[in-house]
């Protein structure tokens, strides 16, 4: 197993052999590798297992949040296992979403909003733990859902959803898809947007914004 950037590295390492053997100044030589890692972020991050791709990295590019990538992915991460075998963990007010229920618990409830993530996303950490706060107070409205989806455990369904970042949340109504959030994610917020959700667009009103699509979140 191992983590690649894909469409650069060939290119990189040619690029350094190649520079070394032109004999340029050693400041020189070190400029033009400075300039050039300076794209960093902008390069592709590709997993593969024994092989064959497995998924593309979509986090931070910190060293924290790639390491922890990895052991995540690899299984080696002492990372809670929500859906551990026999043991329903849901906090109170939290909703646990997989391939399984999904379609049915979101064409049951009137008002959904699901948080797409993987463990390994820093930003996730970051918000999940105020989505869950806001959860709380709907606790007692069986109408209004606060949900999750693990996308490192169901790929296919975040797929299916148009994920292409963590965290995406979006809201749903009685199973249909309404808007993503794009709202601070902070408890107050998450509250705010539930305590009074947006209406569905009319079925003749095209999206103001129908291909809003945005890969680093």
């Amino acid at each position: 197993m191992f983590l690649v950037r894909l469409s650069c590295l060939f290119k990189l390492t040619v690029l350094h052999d190649f520079l070394y053997q032109i004999s340029l100044p050693v400041h020189v030589f070190w400029s033009i590798l400075f300039f050039i890692f300076l794209f960093f972020d902008r390069l592709s991050v590709r997993y593969f297992k024994n092989g064959a791709f497995d998924k593309e990295y979509e986090g931070d590019r910190s060293a924290e949040d790639l390491v922890t990538f990895m052991k995540t992915m690899s299984g080696s991460h002492n990372i809670p296992d929500e859906k551990e075998a026999g043991k329903d963990v849901e906090p109170e007010g939290l909703k646990i979403l997989t391939a399984a229920n999904f379609e049915t618990f979101l064409s049951q409830t009137e008002h959904v909003i699901v948080m797409f993530y993987a463990p390994w996303c820093g930003h996730c950490q970051n918000a999940k733990p105020k989505f869950l706060k806001a959860s709380e107070a709907f606790a007692d409205e069986p109408s209004k859902a606060f949900t999750t989806v693990d996308c490192t455990q169901d790929s296919d369904l975040c797929d299916k959803q148009g994920v292409n970042g963590y965290p995406t949340i979006k809201y749903y109504r009685y199973g249909s898809f309404v808007v993503e959030y794009d709202g601070d994610r902070t408890e107050q917020d998450f509250l705010a947007f539930m305590k009074a959700p947006p209406n569905p667009l009319p079925p003749d009103q095209p999206d103001s914004k129908p291909d809003d699509k945005r890969d680093e979140l």
